[in-house]
C-alpha cells in the first residue's frame, strides 16, 4: 500500500509503515491464555473511551505474524465494549461476540494493531519482543486488563492481569472467568508512572555503545586488546546482567557495575595491564581478529542495544603494526553497523599509557578524536538528491522517512536530516515540533550541530531526556542567522512509526 499525504504543503510518502495515532478506541482487554475449558478459546475486547458512538464498518484487527485478521463492523457507543472470539461464539458462554475471528494468539507475545477505515493504526499493543506483561494461561487463565485507555497502550505498565476477584462473564461450561468481558476491567485507573530507576538495567537502543575498539592491541603487545563503551544517555545505567559477545563465539564478556552519565566503560583483555595508567572496569578473555568481526552489546533483558558488525568487509578502521591506532566512533547515536561512522585515532588526540609506559594511539576513558554529534558522511544539500521532505536548506532523506526506532532495518531506525545554514558564521538552530506546534527537541550549534554550516544530523525519535516520543508526523524546523542580521530559515516533515 502506497499513500501520500500532504502536511503544510510537504508530500510524506508512506511504505512499509502505519503511524499510530491513537484514538479513542483502544484494544482494552485480551485473553490470550483461552479460558479454564479451553485453551484455545481466546478472545480480546474494545473500548470505546470517548463520549460519541463509533462506526466501526471498514476497520481491522490484525497481528503483526498475521495469524489474526478481524474485520469489523457495526456501531460502537460512547463507554461501550466490542467483544471479538475466537473461532466461535463459545469462549465467553454467557456474552455474545460482536464479531468471530480466526487465528490465534501466540503464548509468547504478538504485535496487534487496530486499523480504522482509513487504514491508520488507531491503537497498537507491540509485545512480540518481551512477552505478554499480564495476562495468564493455565491454572488460572487471567486475562490481561489495560489499566488506562488513555496511556500508551505499548507500555508494559499500562497492563494487569485480572485481580480474580472483579469478574464478569463464564467460559464455556459454566465456570466464571477470571476476566471482565464486556465490563470495567479490575485494573481500570489511571496509569501512575513508578518512580524511575536512577540506574535501570535495560536500555534503548544505542543508549549505550560500543565506543572504540583496539582491535589491534598496543605497541606493547598486539595482545593487548581492549574495548571501551560510552553511556549516551542523560541518565546513569546499571550494566549488571549485560553481555559483550562477538559473533565467533571466542568472547562473551559479563559486564556490571553503574555507568554515568556520559561516562566510560574499559574491558582490557586478560589484565589490567594493557592500559597501563588507567584501571579496567572489567577483564574478558578471548581475542578480536585482525580481518574484523561482528560484536554484540545485550542488556540485561537480552535485548541487542548496539552493534558494530564488520566480520565480512573486515575493520573500517584502527590498524595494528607499527602505529596501533584504535577505531573510533564518530557519532555515538549514529548506527555502529555503517563504515563511516568510525575513525582511527588521529595520533594527536590521545589519552592513557600501553603496558610500557608509551603513549596509546587511542582515547580510552575519554572523548575520541573523531567524535562529532553529526555523522560522517556526504553532505546533500537544499536540492535534495537524496529525495525525501525538504525546503530552505533543510533535507529529511526519504531512505528514512518514515523511519521506526523499531524497524529490523538498523539504517532506518533514524532520520537522516541534512541542513545548510549558509554562510560559515551562520548562527542556527534545529527545531523538531509535533503537529500541534510544540517543540519536543532542538538543536543548536553548542548542542549537537557542532558549529557546522552545513552537514547531517540524525534524530533517533527521542526528547532531550532520551525518552521515545510517540509515533507521527513531525515538523523540523531550521533557522540561520548571518552576522549580517540575515535570515534564512527551512521546513521539512518527517514521520515516524512502527513496522507493520
Amino acid at each position: 500500500m502506497r499513500r501520500i499525504l500532504f502536511l503544510l504543503g510537504f508530500p510524506i510518502i508512506l511504505l512499509l509503515f502505519a503511524v499510530t495515532v491513537r484514538s479513542s478506541v483502544v484494544i482494552n482487554e485480551i485473553a490470550w491464555g483461552g479460558t479454564a475449558a479451553s485453551s484455545s478459546h481466546e478472545w480480546m475486547e474494545l473500548f470505546n473511551a470517548s463520549t460519541q458512538t463509533f462506526i466501526l464498518d471498514g476497520w481491522r484487527l490484525t497481528s503483526g505474524d498475521g495469524s489474526v485478521k478481524a474485520v469489523l463492523g457495526g456501531s460502537l457507543p460512547a463507554g461501550g465494549y466490542y467483544l471479538l472470539e475466537r473461532t466461535s461464539d463459545s469462549p465467553v458462554g454467557d456474552i455474545p461476540a460482536d464479531r468471530i475471528y480466526s487465528g490465534s494468539l501466540s503464548n509468547s507475545g504478538v504485535d496487534l494493531f487496530l486499523m480504522d477505515a482509513s487504514s491508520s493504526v488507531a491503537d497498537s499493543v507491540l509485545f512480540s519482543t518481551g512477552g505478554w506483561p499480564a495476562g495468564s494461561g493455565s491454572p488460572d487463565y487471567r486475562s490481561m486488563e489495560r489499566v488506562d485507555p488513555s496511556a500508551d497502550g505499548c507500555s508494559r505498565d499500562n497492563w494487569k492481569s485480572n485481580d480474580g476477584a472483579t469478574r464478569n462473564g463464564v467460559d464455556a461450561k459454566g465456570a466464571p472467568l477470571n476476566a471482565t468481558p464486556k465490563a470495567r476491567n479490575s485494573a481500570y485507573g489511571t496509569l501512575v508512572k513508578a518512580p524511575v530507576d536512577p540506574s535501570p538495567s535495560t536500555a534503548a537502543l544505542r543508549e549505550v555503545v560500543i565506543n572504540e575498539v583496539a582491535w589491534g592491541g598496543t605497541a606493547a603487545s598486539p595482545a593487548n586488546e581492549w574495548i571501551e563503551l560510552l553511556n549516551n544517555s542523560p541518565r546513569a545505567i546499571s550494566l549488571d546482567g549485560w553481555r559483550l559477545t562477538i559473533g565467533g563465539g571466542d568472547i562473551e564478556a559479563s559486564l556490571g557495575g553503574p555507568l554515568p552519565s556520559s561516562g566510560y566503560y574499559l574491558m582490557e583483555r586478560t589484565s589490567d595491564a594493557n592500559v597501563g595508567d588507567l584501571t579496567a572496569d572489567r577483564i574478558y578473555s578471548g581475542s578480536l581478529p585482525n580481518a574484523g568481526e561482528d560484536l554484540f552489546l545485550w542488556d540485561a533483558s537480552s535485548n541487542v542495544v548496539d552493534t558494530a558488525r564488520f566480520s565480512q568487509s573486515g575493520w573500517p578502521a584502527g590498524s595494528g603494526s607499527p602505529d596501533y591506532r584504535t577505531m573510533e566512533r564518530v557519532t555515538p547515536s549514529a548506527d555502529g553497523d555503517l563504515p563511516n561512522n568510525w575513525k582511527s585515532n588521529d595520533g594527536v588526540t590521545r589519552n592513557g599509557m600501553d603496558a610500557k609506559g608509551s603513549p596509546l594511539n587511542g582515547t580510552p576513558k575519554a572523548r575520541n578524536s573523531s567524535y562529532s554529534l553529526i555523522p560522517s558522511g556526504p553532505i546533500v544539500n537544499s536540492s535534495g538528491t537524496n529525495g525525501g521532505s525538504s525546503g530552505g536548506g533543510l533535507v529529511v532523506d526519504s531512505a528514512t522517512n518514515p523511519f521506526s526506532p523499531r524497524d529490523p532495518d538498523p539504517s532506518r531506525r533514524a532520520a537522516r536530516i541534512t541542513f545548510n545554514a549558509g554562510g560559515p558564521d551562520a548562527v542556527k538552530t534545529i527545531r523538531i515540533c509535533d503537529v500541534r506546534g510544540e517543540v519536543v527537541r532542538s538543536f543548536s550549534d553548542d548542542n549537537g550541530l557542532g558549529g557546522l554550516s552545513a552537514g547531517t544530523m540524525v534524530w533517533n525519535g527521542t526528547d532531550a531526556g532520551g525518552r521515545f516520543l510517540p509515533p507521527g508526523i513531525y515538523i523540523v524546523h531550521m533557522e540561520s542567522v548571518e552576522p549580517s542580521g540575515s535570515r534564512r530559515r527551512g521546513k521539512a516533515a518527517v514521520v515516524m512509526g512502527y513496522p507493520k
